[in-house]
């Protein structure tokens, strides 16, 4: 399939632009960085081109998408190129509210990342209260503490429902636990529902368009050709969004990760979340293996 390109980086290669492309399996084990490592030399350049995100931990995206563009090439076809995606992520942001807006022809488990995050949950908890920033939780991981008004109103919830999630805004750590035992949340299903898919869309919305717009900037300055999220096999593409929905933007809170994704280095991303280095091993392992099964099939 189009796109499943099976490489690893090497890191070494900035020691010495002449040594040997053969090397060693622990040299080369040790160039595939994990996200608490120093940048690989393909994301150390991405983050140098890379503008300030806009994130929650745990949470999930809090502002409208900028595509960060690369306009300094002297090839003024690619230049092109360039300008005329920041043009359709700019029409994006101002798009009439209510307009039509077509679907991402994505193909995502869900099922898969739900059981990630934790079945849907009605009565509202904190996770974790001393060893994470996370706040009042509730429906499919829904993190109330890593959101402000303005992001809960770009939802585009029901007003009853909005009122119901505003208190709880911002709140974290211990201060969630205390004020959540004396204001207990419980959701109904159908308030469960209709918060989990307006996360989700405005989850996936941001995902794709960041994505792609890096692909489009990456293939315009070398030639590659990398496909777009969307032409990604299942696996990948569900693999993507499990830990984008955990850190949130993934150029500026797992670069390396990031990185290898959009040059769609497989070996690497894989290699990557085996050792990942961060409080999630188990989540990290079970998306390594869906990785490791779409590489299997795809090649």
């Amino acid at each position: 399939m189009a796109g499943i390109e099976r490489s690893s980086s090497s890191s070494s290669s900035q020691r010495s632009t002449q040594q040997s492309s053969r090397v060693s399996s622990n040299e080369a084990t040790r160039n595939v960085r994990s996200e608490l490592s120093q940048p690989d030399a393909a994301t150390q350049q991405t983050r140098t081109s890379q503008g300030a995100g806009h994130t929650f931990r745990d949470g999930w995206d809090d502002a409208p998408v900028r595509a960060n563009l690369n306009l300094r090439t002297a090839d003024a076809r690619q230049a092109q190129q360039l300008h005329q995606v920041q043009q359709t992520v700019a029409a994006e942001e101002v798009a009439e509210p209510g307009a039509e807006v077509a679907e991402p022809g994505t193909d995502i488990d869900w099922d898969f990342i739900a059981e990630q995050e934790g079945a849907a949950r009605q009565d509202a908890y904190v996770p974790d209260p001393e060893g994470s920033q996370s706040g009042v939780t509730v429906g499919t991981g829904v993190d109330l503490g890593a959101r402000d008004l303005a992001d809960l109103q770009r939802l585009g919830l029901s007003e009853a429902l909005q009122e119901r999630l505003t208190p709880y805004l911002g709140l974290q750590q211990q201060e969630a636990v205390d004020f959540l035992e004396a204001n207990p949340l419980q959701l109904t299903a159908e308030e469960v529902e209709e918060l989990d898919q307006a996360v989700r869309d405005q989850a996936v919305d941001s995902l794709i368009t960041r994505y792609n717009a890096e692909v489009t900037s990456r293939n315009a300055e070398d030639g590659g050709e990398r496909v777009s999220f969307e032409e990604l096999p299942a696996e990948m593409q569900t693999v993507i969004a499990s830990v984008h929905f955990q850190y949130g933007t993934l150029s500026t809170e797992t670069p390396n990760f990031f990185g290898q994704v959009v040059d769609q280095r497989w070996d690497d991303a894989l290699g990557n979340l085996r050792d990942f280095g961060d409080d999630y091993p188990s989540r990290r392992g079970r998306e390594a293996d869906l990785l490791e099964s779409g590489m299997s099939a795809a090649s």
